[in-house]
């Protein structure tokens, strides 16, 4: 019965949307390091803002290094402009390479930007970037991109991987705000083994060597008097909220198994899940206990926000606090923020630099974040997918089944209609927020069972 159930809750996860997201690869032909040191990556809006940026030094990701960017609602458009420069010893920058390209929804596409020393004496037309191939087009159309699975990018030869399929279904694009993560460094592992604990023999058996723990891979804990002989096997330790965390071979993820020590984790497969910044669901008991969720468990992912009266959350990665590194190498532009007082915290964005929640707009330009929304009387918000904290005095709000904004907080009517005139001050769970009068919008309210009073605009 256990077993049913554990391939059940396996089967569940394969069921999970796959990622919306581009793989970035980059090669030179530079010479390492004498010509080149570091790597260098913005991603910038259409309108060239900096929205992420990031240097891979060389002595620390040797090429080809890897990085994924992910489309995320804080910054609004329909593409994004990636820029990879090589960085000499000095400081100074000897070649550049651009991309302007989009996403396609659920796939992953593989982008190479090469490198060619051949490009620090090219001069290219505005629109065009120097690439191994001369003067070509920034502008690229993402369906044109090789499509490919979880791991592929790192069997990149310079050309198109091996396993990767092209695909010409069209989709709308989704909009492209960013979340960055680093797969530089990692170990193709071919004949990795599977979790299935019969396939090997019990660690209950015989000790374990050096470098590795005897784990119960069905209970995610260490192996003991209560554990099934068949379900404990050797794995290899490793530091499951730091750098560490990626040091394990292909298909494996460095799972935090022992809650009493920050730095001690074991590699396991992969089992799948939601994962930064995606929506998720969590599950509770009768007494309000947190059962699970569907976020990535095994790469140390929780539903931040869920609670039993609010199941619904977004995925964030543990991390380790007082230490940034993991954070920034995953997502570039994302921080170690504490979640308590036992050294773990939760990779989120800082809040962006902006307090024009609730201000009456017209379109997305009219907002810092370039968030319009109109189910909100056509008013700046902005999305709190992954941040810390709101801009301002904001609260973040679980809209709908996959959104999450940010909304003015309010003490009177007049707080909200000092920003927007058609909205009031209204009770939301624990706070009290700025939504649109519910008479000009349509008598709808925030909350279901609660209906809209025609003479004072609030809802009751």
């Amino acid at each position: 019965m256990m077993r049913r159930v554990l391939l059940l809750a396996a089967l569940a996860a394969a069921c999970q949307k796959p990622p919306t997201e581009l793989v970035v690869v980059v090669a030179s032909d530079y010479a390492v390091p004498a010509e080149l040191a570091s790597v260098a990556v913005d991603i910038k809006a259409r309108d060239l803002r900096i929205l992420r940026q990031h240097n891979f030094r060389l002595a620390e990701h040797p090429l080809p290094l890897s990085f994924t960017v992910a489309p995320g609602p804080v910054y609004l458009g329909d593409r994004v402009v990636i820029e990879v420069r090589a960085v000499d010893p000095a400081g100074r920058s000897i070649g550049l390479r651009r991309a302007v390209v989009g996403f396609v929804p659920e796939q992953r596409r593989l982008l190479a930007m090469f490198l060619a020393r051949q490009c620090q004496a090219a001069s290219c037309e505005a629109g065009q970037s120097c690439t191994e191939l001369g003067c070509a087009s920034e502008d690229l159309n993402v369906l044109t991109l090789p499509r490919i699975g979880p791991g592929d990018e790192l069997d990149f030869d310079g050309g198109v991987p091996r396993g990767v399929r092209p695909d010409a279904a069209v989709a709308d694009l989704g909009p492209p705000d960013l979340g960055v993560h680093e797969d530089a460094g990692a170990t193709e592992d071919a004949a990795a083994p599977t979790d299935a604990g019969f396939m090997s023999q019990s660690c209950l058996d015989a000790p374990c060597s050096a470098g590795r723990v005897c784990l119960d891979i069905v209970r995610g804990l260490r192996c003991d008097a209560t554990s099934l002989p068949e379900d404990c096997e050797c794995r290899d330790t490793c530091d499951p909220l730091g750098p560490g965390a990626l040091s394990c071979s292909r298909g494996r993820t460095c799972f935090w198994f022992d809650r009493s020590a920050t730095d001690l984790g074991a590699c396991i497969t992969d089992r799948g899940g939601a994962v930064q910044g995606e929506a998720c669901t969590a599950s509770y008991d009768a007494n309000g206990t947190r059962l699970g969720d569907t976020c990535n468990a095994s790469r140390n992912y929780v539903c931040l926000g869920a609670t039993p009266a609010r199941p619904m959350g977004l995925c964030a990665r543990r991390c380790r606090t007082g230490s940034e590194d993991l954070c920034v190498t995953q997502f570039i532009g994302y921080q170690c923020s504490a979640d308590g007082a036992d050294g773990v915290g939760l990779c989120l964005l800082p809040p962006p630099a902006t307090d024009d929640l609730g201000h009456a707009c017209l379109r997305p330009s009219d907002c810092a974040s370039g968030l319009c929304e109109r189910r909100f009387g056509s008013s700046c918000t902005a999305s709190c997918a992954g941040l810390a904290s709101c801009p301002g005095a904001g609260q973040c709000v679980r809209v709908g089944a996959t959104d999450s904004l940010c909304l003015a907080r309010c003490d009177t009517d007049a707080t909200c209609r000092a920003r927007n005139a058609n909205h009031v001050c209204e009770d939301f769970d624990f706070a009290k927020l700025c939504f649109p009068n519910c008479v000009s919008n349509g008598f709808v309210c925030p909350q279901t069972g609660r209906r809209c009073n025609v003479n004072t605009g609030h809802c009751e």
